[in-house]
């Protein structure tokens, strides 16, 4: 130990630091603890009845159901739900409120089996089933997908301790009256209780108000009211009107109002008996939605081609069908699984196994795996046919890059 305030040591132990170094910024910036919003809410702490009161508010005021109201008084047989409504589109949905420390396959199985097996003298289009715990197991996940893939008539929807939160994030009004002001500051942050918007006018009449003012302009008026006229006795010229429409809107920048007129089409279509037309349409009707991420929207289209094609057995709607489901239950899969490729028979158009092939080659590529397997690359080198060629391209490239597919070229 050296002495005299001297250094241990010799002169060799030790330097001088240099300014640079004196005045360097710190290397790592330690952040001191402060109070986080809350990720979830405690809705697995709420007594039954509360909860049912929740679930009720969230279908009125944050879905836009209206006559939102309970099913059935205590004594009564309630069919498999506690709550009915009715859509903006004008069609019924139900809430089944369950109030469980945890949710299982099991669980999911039991609450839709007492659905399809109960007596409701009227339809459908959604059941929810409202959880307090959290539901986000996997083998929930993927058998919720199953049961939708089954039933086209219905869609299963799950709203458990996480979706709940989601969905009443941006709504301290309604966190504050069933939680408290302390839970609304912490969970919603900072916020100010504001009127809610009215909710909108039911989907037909939204959409007629909206197509008006276009259709004036556009010139569509004229082919859509001679649609009208001639749609009983010859819905084949009734057709041929909408899409002139449909071509007036478009030429006049007006493409999403001409897609709105695609349902009228379809409808037309299928009263003619041109099942395998009205099939084509629907199904590039969900393309563009999977496109566009609207998954919601493509559910609801599968389930109306669905319909359509029960009316036919033409095998080449039956494999467009399924390679739509296919693309659909990739698109909402949790883990964003790849389609299944087993559906791509013979019978599948190439541009149809075209973008299927894309959408696996695609999915593969997130999960961070070499896109096109040996039977998927063999599907690809199949498609010399392609007529479509930007979607061609896509493939294309993907070929490039995967020696297993080789040589691609476009038809």
């Amino acid at each position: 130990m050296a002495g005299h305030g001297g250094l241990a040591g010799g002169a060799a132990c030790w330097r001088e630091l240099t300014d640079e170094e004196l005045l360097a910024p710190p290397a790592k910036v330690t952040l001191a603890l402060v109070d986080p919003l809350l990720d979830l809410l405690p809705t697995h702490e709420m007594s039954w009845p509360n909860f049912e009161n929740l679930l009720k508010r969230v279908a009125r005021e944050v879905e836009g159901l209206r006559t939102v109201r309970l099913y059935g008084v205590p004594g009564q047989s309630q069919e498999g739900i506690d709550l009915v409504g009715i859509n903006p589109a004008g069609e019924n949905e139900a809430v089944q409120s369950k109030k469980y420390q945890a949710f299982t396959v099991s669980d999911l199985d039991k609450v839709v089996a007492k659905y399809l097996e109960g007596a409701l003298p009227f339809t459908i289009r959604r059941l929810v089933v409202g959880v307090s715990c959290r539901a986000n197991d996997k083998t929930v996940a993927n058998r919720l997908i199953e049961l939708n893939n089954q039933h086209t008539g219905v869609e299963f929807e799950l709203w458990d301790r996480d979706r709940l939160s989601e969905m009443l994030r941006t709504r301290p009004d309604i966190v504050r009256e069933f939680f408290g002001a302390a839970t609304a500051a912490r969970f919603c942050g900072s916020y100010t209780i504001s009127p809610q918007p009215v909710p909108p006018l039911d989907a037909v009449a939204l959409a007629d108000a909206v197509m008006r003012g276009p259709a004036e302009t556009s010139g569509a008026k004229k082919e859509l009211d001679a649609a009208a006229q001639c749609r009983g006795a010859d819905p084949g010229e009734a057709a041929g009107h909408v899409r002139k429409a449909q071509q007036l809107l478009r030429a006049a920048g007006f493409a999403a109002h001409a897609r709105v007129l695609d349902a009228t089409v379809v409808e037309i279509l299928t009263e003619e008996g041109s099942i395998a037309d009205a099939a084509v349409l629907l199904a590039e009707s969900v393309w563009s939605a999977l496109d566009e991420d609207r998954t919601s929207d493509a559910a609801g289209l599968i389930r109306q081609f669905g319909i359509v094609a029960g009316q036919t057995e033409d095998p080449v709607v039956q494999s467009i069908l399924k390679v739509t489901e296919a693309a659909a239950a990739s698109c909402q899969h949790p883990l964003g699984y790849p389609p299944d490729l087993s559906v791509l028979d013979s019978d599948v158009p190439p541009v149809h196994a075209a973008r299927l092939l894309l959408l696996a080659g695609e999915s593969e590529l997130a999960r961070g795996q070499i896109p096109f397997h040996e039977d998927a690359s063999a599907q690809v080198r199949a498609l010399h046919a392609l007529q479509d060629r930007a979607l061609g391209r896509h493939l294309q490239i993907g070929a490039v890059a995967v020696p297993a597919v080789g040589a691609f070229t476009l038809g």
